[in-house]
Order: C-alpha cells, then structure tokens, then sequence
C-alpha cells in the first residue's frame, strides 16, 4: 500500500484473498501505520511483512527502514510478523539468527523474532489454505501432496 486508504483497504477485510501486507520498508511512507488499522489485520489473520533488505543498503535507506519496520513492531507488538529477504542476489541472504538479531534493534524479543522467520510464516499458509479449500474450516477436500503445495502457492496472495 502507498497510502492510508489502500492499507485500510488491505487491513480491514475489503479485499477478501489478503493474506499478506508488503510494505516497502526502504521508503519514506506518506501515511502513519495506525495500531487501530493493524489491529483490524491481525484479527482477520492478515500478516504484515518486514523485508530486511533495505537494512543491509546505503546509510538513508538503512534509516528509512529502522523508522519504517520499528513502526511495523510498535502497531503490531510483534505479532504476525513476517521476516523475508526481498533478495536480488544471494549475497543479500543471511542467516536465520542474524536475522533475528535484526529483530532486537528494533526491540523485538528472541522469542517474537524467531516467529516472525518461521511459525508465522507456515501460520499465514495454513490460513490462506483453510480460507480456500475447507468449508468452514471443518471439511477439507483429499488433495494430493505434491499438487498441495503448488496451489496453495498459486492461492495466496500480496499486497504490496
């Protein structure tokens, strides 16, 4: 989202197939995100994602983020938050502690940090693939294992 509408949009259950808010965390935001707004989010199972990348580029951006993803963590109080790499190149990567080391700048526990890179992140799958495929998250159709994984993939989908 680019604005405050677009993000309420996005947190407040207009756009049904929302699994995941994508916020550019390198960029200066014209919009404050709101505890009220995120809170809307977080009780329809919406997640809101912090890509580190900007973390790792030049001095400006690397502010940008801090203010940007420490906001994210205030709104949120670290709940369903997801940590992913928005990597170009693997040399972008790090490894899963050094991301959650990430975490503690922006004064996010241990605990809270290593959620953010893996609990919540099969949390947000599990949720997209009920809200698609059971009814009334009670009966869920056979589907095949290798066939699962691809269309929940093809289901879920991005806000950014």
């Amino acid at each position: 989202p680019t604005n405050d509408a677009m993000l309420l949009a996005a947190c407040n259950g207009t756009w049904d197939a929302v699994d995941i808010v994508a916020l550019d965390m390198g960029q200066r935001w014209n919009f404050v995100a709101k505890q009220k707004v995120v809170t809307q989010a977080l009780a329809l199972g919406v997640s809101l994602e912090i890509m580190y990348q900007p973390a790792l580029a030049g001095e400006k951006t690397r502010q940008q983020w801090v203010s940007n993803a420490a906001a994210v963590v205030r709104a949120t109080r670290g709940r369903s938050v997801i940590w992913t790499s928005a990597a170009r190149r693997a040399l972008d990567l790090r490894a899963p502690y050094d991301v959650a080391n990430l975490g503690e700048v922006l004064q996010l526990n241990g605990d809270l940090s290593k959620r953010a890179l893996a609990a919540n992140a099969r949390a947000v799958l599990m949720h997209a693939f009920t809200r698609s495929s059971t009814l009334r998250a009670v009966i869920a159709p056979k589907h095949s294992a290798a066939g699962e994984l691809e269309g929940l993939a093809k289901k879920t989908r991005m806000v950014s």
